[in-house]
């Protein structure tokens, strides 16, 4: 069930027919905060592109036929787009330039002079660079949850692909833990809520004396409340909300 209040995240795959073709399908899901489905949005082409791509022709539009068939795909994205509107969000995908970074694109293109918001879908956080900086490779999703223990299909469906993704977000979550030590108290959370987090919604834990205060101004603390963030657990203080 969506909750409005709560971070959610999307994650999105894009299929291309070529590095610098058209777009042929869209995969995206909202999840809770928890990685347990919520709704989606599936569709492709209702036929390939002329020329096509080998790649696209084997190994991708065999395993799309089961999404829905349009002949406007980014208008019918734009339109489901939307409906996230209210929504807080986090964005997810794989290899973000030349796929999802063109869609994006051309959703601003189809937005231009309207009021509506497409900055909703940012900040967008490629896993290939959360792969890379722990020593993965970047380029294959499919091979870091392998490693892990983790059954998933390689097949070239956006709605299986996003749900990669997603899983192997989660798990580098847990994986990399760090420790934050910015108040009186430690307060484990993870590393990548912690690098990403804006710290929308906290709760007041602690204010201190004015004494306490002028003790803490040696430190660099400039408030004597503190608060804690609900959605990565980071204590802070209320001049860094």
């Amino acid at each position: 069930m969506l909750n409005k209040n709560i971070l959610n995240i999307l994650s999105l795959d894009v299929e291309k027919n070529g590095l610098n073709g058209p777009i042929v399908a869209i995969g995206v899901k909202l999840y809770d905060w928890h990685g347990e489905e919520i709704r989606k949005f599936g569709k492709r082409l209702s036929a390939l592109p002329n020329p096509y791509d080998n790649f696209i022709r084997d190994e991708v539009y065999p395993y799309i036929q089961e999404l829905e068939p349009t002949d406007d795909l980014i208008q019918d994205f734009c339109d489901y787009y939307v409906t996230f509107s209210g929504v807080r969000i986090r964005t997810l995908a794989h290899v973000v330039q030349p796929c999802e970074s063109q869609l994006l694109e051309e959703m601003k293109a189809i937005f231009e002079g309207s009021s509506y918001d497409i900055n909703l879908i940012f900040p967008l956080i490629d896993i290939a660079g959360c792969l890379e900086q722990v020593g993965e490779n970047h380029l294959s999703v499919d091979d870091y949850l392998e490693k892990y223990g983790y059954v998933r299909s390689r097949l070239h469906n956006p709605l299986i692909e996003v749900d990669n993704t997603l899983t192997a977000y989660l798990d580098l979550k847990k994986r990399f833990p760090i420790v934050e030590n910015n108040s009186d108290t430690k307060t484990p959370f993870s590393f990548w809520e912690s690098l990403f987090c804006k710290h929308r919604v906290v709760k007041h834990l602690k204010s201190y004396s004015d004494a306490e205060y002028i003790q803490k101004i040696d430190l660099g603390i400039q408030s004597n409340h503190l608060f804690q963030c609900v959605s990565c657990g980071k204590n802070i203080w209320k001049n860094e909300r």
